[in-house]
């Protein structure tokens, strides 16, 4: 009857002015049901057709940063599976509530994405584009070990029709999905824009690695001129949660020959960091007050040694620029909690990312008081894989001191299957691979 009522109203007001009746009514009704409908398909695309009335096997969970515009507009709606499990709880409690029970969602075979949206989970099973299901896919404590090829193979099987053999897409669907896509973007006032926080995210995900080895040259510039050089090794290993663990090993000269940094990224952005100092053979816990400190005599603090923490930031889309002819979005990163703002050496940072393959070409970093203090540029960028890319030459400038740190890589190698105790504390202690 409301249906029925609201369409009569409708009909009555095209009679008085048609134009305006389609501006204010008919389009946004379409458009808004259009995308619920995409939405909550895909919340329910991979219902396993072997278990259909299983919870954890009937929707999905789409993990987003704290900063991802979808989760922070639409109360947590990321985390559907515990929407079927407890539709009671409060939104707030639901990030939290994942967290604790990641290893039963991993047990339940659930599927859970990371740094992706419904809209794009739909977009992605109508245009086929299956690796980028794969790439955001999380791997979870207790589910079953699966390659990116593997998760592709399950994730289709979890598309097909309960009793049914047929699979979503096709020509026809790709048409709907094309048709679709033009129809939302070229509505009147329908702004497809992306945000800061969404082009950290996507930036994050187009170029991880599941694992990195790389051998620099490092320059330390005086003021003067002088050059001291050192060489070192940073591998990077890349976990079934999308969090990385990096391990920076001196290599020479001997004065700091076997000296290393292990640093594990945190969920909640608070990351560890042990310093191990061949002189003691001890491991040093860097304390979370140290991290703005300079990391043995260089111009990059520990903080910097760290992944690129969205949790911790907020992020302001400040425009566009070129750098080296090449078109970049313009990122303003501020500390998101106090206490990463007391933490941090940083009062803000701005960042230059490339508007075609996402990388972050240059940093300015502002002091507490937020007066410049350091600008770290990296150049000379190569494709390694895929959509991953890798600058050869990292420049840290410190404005105040006059002095630079380069690295230059002479070896890299990815996904050549790295063994995680490399990257523990004992691995750290130890002089090799």
């Amino acid at each position: 009857m409301g249906e029925l009522a609201f369409w009569r109203v409708v009909a009555g007001l095209a009679v008085l002015n048609f134009e305006a009746t389609v501006v204010v009514f008919l389009v946004p009704v379409l458009a808004i049901r259009a995308l619920m409908m995409a939405g909550n398909w895909a919340q329910h695309a991979f219902i396993d057709p072997g278990d259909p009335a299983n919870d954890y096997r009937n929707s999905i969970t789409c993990i987003t940063c704290i900063n991802c515009r979808y989760n922070r507009r639409c109360f947590n709606d990321g985390y559907h599976i515990v929407h079927h499990l407890r539709p009671t709880q409060h939104w707030t409690e639901l990030p939290a509530d994942f967290e604790t029970r990641r290893e039963v969602y991993g047990k339940n075979d659930a599927v859970v994405l990371d740094e992706i949206d419904f809209f794009t989970v739909w977009l992605a099973l109508m245009l086929r584009r299956w690796n980028t299901l794969a790439r955001a896919f999380v791997r979870l404590p207790g589910a079953p070990p699966r390659s990116d090829d593997q998760v592709v193979a399950f994730l289709k099987e979890r598309v097909q029709p309960v009793g049914g053999t047929r699979t979503p897409g096709g020509r026809a669907g790709r048409w709907t999905a094309a048709a679709f896509a033009t129809a939302v973007v070229l509505a009147p006032g329908v702004a497809w824009a992306e945000s800061a926080a969404e082009i950290m995210q996507k930036q994050r995900a187009m170029h991880r690695t599941k694992d990195e080895e790389e051998t620099l040259v490092m320059r330390l510039v005086s003021k003067t001129g002088a050059v001291k050089e050192r060489r070192l090794v940073r591998y990077t290993l890349t976990g079934p949660d999308n969090l990385n663990k990096i391990l920076v090993r001196f290599l020479a000269p001997r004065s700091v020959e076997n000296t290393g940094l292990l640093t594990w990224e945190a969920p909640n952005g608070d990351d560890d960091q042990w310093l191990y100092l061949p002189a003691t053979k001890k491991v040093k816990r860097v304390a979370a007050s140290g991290k703005s400190q300079r990391f043995m005599g260089t111009d990059f603090a520990y903080e910097d040694m760290q992944p690129e923490s969205i949790r911790l930031h907020r992020y302001q889309l400040l425009g566009s620029e070129s750098i080296d002819g090449q078109d970049c979005h313009v990122i303003e990163a501020v500390p998101a909690t106090d206490r990463q703002a007391a933490d941090s050496g940083y009062s803000k940072r701005k960042l230059w990312v490339r508007k075609d393959n996402y990388f972050t070409v240059k940093r300015e970093y502002s002091d507490r008081k937020g007066k410049l203090e350091k600008v770290g540029t990296e150049r000379k960028l190569v494709q390694v894989s895929g959509t991953v890319w890798r600058a050869t030459e990292l420049e840290m400038h410190d404005l105040e001191a006059g002095t630079r740190t380069i690295l230059v890589v002479e070896q890299r190698a990815v996904d050549r299957g790295l063994k995680e105790s490399l990257l523990t504390e004992t691995g750290l202690t130890q002089g090799g691979p």
